[in-house]
């Protein structure tokens, strides 16, 4: 009973971006190409496609990037930008709407993602149907974030929340914003010089982490890992220490627990462990 229900809750607190294991939806960037499910399976997309590691692929062609739900896999793909689910294991392909897309976060009974053509955030039922737009017609800058009964999501100039029960939105910080990801109440995201920055859920005590420009960085346990011109660092939320741990320029970061998964420009994706004391290939 004590497994059934500490499940059940992980799968509820994971849905609604609210875990903080450093592999959640809300807080990988660049489209989640390594994800470690609660079925303990490794999901990985590359250029061959989706396939769980060591195993068989699940869609044989190649997506910009998945989410892994209850039984199910929602991924967009290369081809044609558009937004398609697949049951688990071996289920059929469904196509969700017609509306291309660049991103994809799914909360409660809610497909949210970016519009590829007018950067505007959608929403969508699970099942499919016609898109509606919960943006307030800013272009969106970067993909958007859950974070309970709020998707996240940032303008050039601004964090703005829509509250998902009232379908309202409030800006929650005003500056210059790329890259933002949330995790464990805490809003993570680049500024106008490219440094690290965050702030809390409420969108206050904002503070700088790092002192030099991030290319790309994902959070994990408290640590936050970055690539900056000469390579991968890792530190903590207050920038209190800085050190460098592979000279590496990696394209994309996402990790989970000890580990980083880092993306490479020729597509190869790296294991590591966050002291570099393990170092293998995935793909």
């Amino acid at each position: 009973t004590k497994k059934a229900f500490d499940s059940g809750i992980s799968g509820i607190l994971e849905e609604y971006g609210l875990v903080s294991t450093g592999n959640t939806s809300s807080n990988m960037l660049n489209g989640a190409f390594a994800i470690h499910y609660r079925d303990g399976k490794l999901y990985v997309h590359d250029g061959s496609g989706i396939y769980i590691h060591s195993a068989g692929h699940i869609v044989n062609e190649p997506v910009d990037c998945m989410f892994i739900g209850e039984n199910v896999i929602y991924y967009i793909k290369s081809s044609d930008k558009k937004l398609y689910s697949k049951a688990l294991p071996a289920g059929a392909e469904k196509l969700l709407c017609q509306t291309a897309a660049s991103g994809i976060v799914v909360s409660g009974g809610k497909i949210y993602f970016k519009g590829l053509d007018d950067s505007q955030i959608y929403s969508v039922p699970r099942e499919g149907g016609t898109p509606e737009m919960v943006s307030d017609g800013a272009a969106a800058y970067g993909l958007p974030v859950s974070a309970g009964n709020q998707i996240i999501y940032a303008s050039k100039d601004s964090i703005i929340s829509y509250s998902t029960p009232y379908k309202t939105t409030s800006v929650l910080y005003s500056g210059d914003v790329s890259d933002l990801c949330f995790d464990n109440s805490i809003l993570y995201f680049k500024n106008g010089e490219g440094k690290l920055c965050f702030i809390d859920i409420s969108g206050k005590n904002y503070t700088e982490i790092t002192k030099m420009a991030v290319k790309t960085f994902c959070v994990f346990q408290g640590k936050i890992a970055f690539t900056a011109e000469d390579g991968l660092y890792k530190t903590n939320k207050n920038g209190s220490f800085c050190i460098r741990i592979d000279d590496v320029i990696y394209d994309a970061l996402n990790s989970y627990n000890d580990y980083i998964y880092a993306k490479t420009a020729d597509g190869s994706i790296i294991k590591m462990k966050r002291d570099l004391s393990e170092k293998t290939a995935v793909n």
